[in-house]
């Protein structure tokens, strides 16, 4: 099978995408993620099945502060009545 250059790209985005998530989302590290990415990967090795075992899932160990945080706000006072 003969894939074109998109989605071998697609492919080692996806994959450095998934080691960025594993370390914990860490700032400044994207080079190195793609580099990992790129050595883990080669173009014979993108066979359908495997492009699907390379989607980004979810992890129970992300960091609770990665989340955007809700902020809260304080009522109004009712006015009162005279």
């Amino acid at each position: 099978m003969q894939t074109n250059p998109t989605q071998y790209e697609d492919a080692i985005r996806a994959r450095a995408y998934q080691f960025w998530i594993e370390e914990g989302r860490p700032e400044g590290r994207h080079d190195i993620h793609w580099q990992r990415a790129l050595a883990s990967l080669t173009p014979s090795s993108l066979v359908p099945e495997a492009k699907v075992a390379m989607q980004p899932v979810a992890t129970t160990n992300a960091p609770a502060a990665a989340a955007k945080p809700k902020i809260l706000r304080a009522k109004a006072a009712k006015p009162r009545a005279k």
